[in-house]
């Protein structure tokens, strides 16, 4: 057993010093311009979207080759926050010798995560991404307002989330990729045709409704290509 201990230490010991990074960023678009980190979006010439907040959580990455399984990233939560320009741009370690064509991951938080309590890190509730120990994380946030001309300014609130049967909203993405500097953008678009903003302003616990819009969320990834 020492031996075997011995000999498997040296392994992932070699294995990991010849290791690699990949480099995943995330952006967001709206009318097809790129949020970055101006969260001030004008749509049109009568009304003006403001997003005060933009954060989501993105977990289990997971790299393939032909739809098998080569890479997982081990505690692989990481909170997305448009804020804090750093969060949008994830460095991820792994094996050289790995060969990949697609990335995988979840959008929101897993049912076990959810029910260990609260947790530190980027899981920590002091981000303002935990509801209770009942509702678990939210998955995603945006917080903002629309002002119309000729109408009073209206503030929204989207917090979705929910792990439990039938309101559980994590969502997978899988993706085709092609190197190891992935840019990613979320298309806010179709989430916002879905909510009409002049009638649907608050989405603070798990429903129905939030996991339909999660589902268009994890829809609307898409890589962004160089060309």
């Amino acid at each position: 057993m020492k031996k075997y201990c011995v000999l498997l230490a040296l392994l992932l010991s070699h294995t990991w010093s010849d290791a690699q990074r990949v480099n995943i960023s995330f952006n967001a678009t709206l009318d097809g311009k790129e949020l970055l980190h101006d969260l001030v979006l004008v749509k049109n010439e009568r009304d003006t979207l403001q997003i005060n907040q933009l954060k989501f959580y993105i977990s289990k990455i997971q790299f393939l080759k032909d739809d098998e399984l080569v890479f997982t990233a081990l505690n692989s939560y990481h909170l997305i926050d448009f804020s804090l320009p750093a969060s949008t741009s994830l460095s991820i370690k792994t094996f050289r010798s790995i060969s990949y064509n697609s990335i995988r991951f979840y959008l929101g938080i897993d049912s076990l995560t959810n029910v260990s309590g609260a947790l530190g890190g980027e899981l920590d509730p002091t981000h303002g991404m935990y509801w209770t120990w009942q509702s678990g994380y939210i998955n995603f946030k945006m917080e903002g307002q629309v002002n119309r001309k000729d109408e009073p300014s209206k503030e929204f609130q989207f917090h979705l989330g929910g792990y439990q049967q039938p309101f559980n909203a994590l969502q997978k993405v899988e993706l085709d990729v092609s190197d190891e500097d992935i840019k990613l953008a979320l298309n806010l678009n179709p989430f916002l045709k879905l909510i009409n903003l002049s009638f649907d302003h608050h989405i603070m616990s798990p429903s129905t409704k939030a996991v339909e819009l999660s589902e268009m969320l994890a829809k609307n990834f898409k890589v962004k290509t160089n060309e």
